[in-house]
């Protein structure tokens, strides 16, 4: 309803974790989003409840779902609980104040589940280790969020971005392998127009073939993503996820630009943290 599509689901023994296209910034859209979750749980529950069943299956479902959508409101990430507090602290300070207020009460409520569970039962070890890492993970994930917010590709980027000719051979391409830094490089015409990109692997494998002679153009992924300079950071990191690649070309029109690569790009996020903790020093 509020066009955000869901990338996959992860089934954990407590429980599945949906991992969204993004979070809404709107508080009272992430609230009923967070909402759902358990209301499901209690509207299944409640609908069985009406069938009245005896001891068996159904009974089993009904107090399952009751569980299921009592412990999903505990206030702790991943949990909905804890995405449904963070929408309402959101409603009255920022975001990402929020979020660690949010993750902070989580992770306590982590711990305490661990301790609860050394003297009744493992499984609550577990959960609270879950709990704990996974607010963790989701307050470093808004605080990421939040130094990307406002940047673009082009202010994160490799420049100038170490480069193959197409005529290049696969030989001058290994060598390429034990002086520079990257591990993937796009491939350019004698003109400076972009072609595809080539990557570690593909050498090897040429290598392994006995094509070192080849001009790396014949190996080279035309069908690689491509990132435009001026678009947001935030979605090209999404982006870089989602194909699970270590670089993707940033290209203007037909030419290359630069390149948008896992180093480079936390080199910039550690950068830009450590400048922002600067200026709070001495603000």
């Amino acid at each position: 309803a509020f066009g955000i599509g869901t990338r996959h689901i992860t089934l954990y023994p407590i429980g599945g974790v949906a991992a969204l296209e993004r979070m809404p910034k709107e508080p009272r859209q992430e609230l009923l989003i967070a909402m759902a979750g358990p209301a499901v749980s209690f509207a299944i529950a409640a609908s069985i409840a009406i069938l009245q069943p005896e001891q068996g299956l159904l009974s089993n479902l009904l107090l399952i779902n009751v569980n299921l959508g009592v412990f999903n409101l505990l206030p702790a990430f991943p949990l909905d609980g804890g995405r449904m507090l963070r929408a309402l602290l959101a409603m009255r300070m920022e975001w990402i104040d929020a979020t660690r207020v949010a993750g902070q009460i989580g992770q306590v409520l982590a711990v305490g589940l661990a301790v609860l569970g050394l003297y009744t039962s493992w499984v609550l070890v577990f959960i609270g280790g879950f709990v704990l890492l996974a607010a963790r993970s989701e307050t470093r994930s808004a605080e990421l969020e939040q130094t990307m917010n406002g940047a673009r590709v082009q202010d994160a980027m490799l420049r100038p971005a170490s480069r193959l000719w197409s005529s290049d051979s696969v030989q001058s391409a290994a060598d390429r392998l034990l002086t520079d830094e990257q591990m993937d490089y796009p491939v350019v015409s004698s003109a400076g127009l972009y072609i595809g990109m080539v990557s570690r692997e593909a050498i090897l494998k040429a290598l392994a073939a006995g094509t070192s002679d080849s001009p790396v153009d014949a190996i080279a992924d035309i069908n690689a993503d491509l990132l435009d300079p001026e678009q947001a950071l935030e979605a090209a990191v999404l982006a870089l996820n989602s194909s699970g690649r270590r670089a993707m070309p940033v290209v203007r029109g037909t030419s290359l630009v630069g390149l948008l690569t896992r180093q480079n790009l936390a080199e910039w996020i550690a950068i830009r943290e450590a400048t922002a903790l600067g200026r709070t020093a001495h603000g």
